[in-house]
């Protein structure tokens, strides 16, 4: 619990710093050994059951997790919802966004992390894990080169994001101009269209 707790702590100050603004108060997590308890609680407190390990609701601003099958992962699962929650609380009105890559990317950039137990770097691709992003993003990329509208459709979310791939789109516009990434953000929050947003600010 103390080192969740330093991890959150260290989240919020990076987010903060993204994000420019402070979330006002603490992070609202609950998370659960397992995934009945998980679902007995979502259920409890009147949210849908949920395919995925983790939610965050917006109706009690909180974020639901359980355990996962490495320590790893679990912390990439608190650290994804928790992003989610500051993401929403912050910037968006407690809404979610319509590019569901940017909401997906955002908290998996986030999530991707390094930990020592004292310092949390964030937004990097991490050296042990159970899922390959970077190739699972690759494949789909290589998969789908010779459709040229393909990335344009997904951007303007008229084809879905797989979370590899919204993880792909965040992090290489995050590392290639993070101020206009965060502009774009900023538009996306505020229910912008994401195609028309994007060639404006990205080109």
């Amino acid at each position: 619990v103390i080192e969740t707790g330093r991890l959150l702590d260290e989240l919020h100050g990076q987010l903060s710093e993204y994000f420019g603004e402070a979330l006002d108060g603490p992070l609202r997590v609950a998370m659960f050994p397992d995934r009945q308890h998980f679902s007995d609680a979502l259920a409890s407190d009147g949210h849908l059951i949920v395919k995925g390990g983790g939610y965050y609701a917006p109706e009690n601003r909180t974020a639901y997790l359980f355990e996962q099958p490495s320590v790893y992962y679990t912390r990439q699962l608190l650290l994804h919802e928790a992003t989610h929650q500051f993401h929403f609380l912050v910037a968006t009105g407690n809404r979610k966004p319509k590019a569901t890559w940017y909401v997906e990317g955002l908290a998996d950039y986030f999530a991707m992390h390094d930990w020592d137990g004292t310092q949390l770097r964030c937004g990097i691709v991490p050296a042990v894990s159970l899922e390959d992003y970077p190739a699972a993003a690759l494949a789909t990329i290589e998969e789908n080169a010779a459709r040229p509208a393909w990335l344009r459709s997904i951007i303007d979310c008229r084809e879905k994001a797989s979370r590899p791939l919204s993880w792909a789109l965040v992090h290489f516009l995050m590392h290639r101009d993070r101020e206009a990434f965060r502009r774009l953000g900023r538009r996306l929050d505020q229910s912008g269209q994401p195609l028309e947003a994007f060639c404006e600010i990205i080109g």
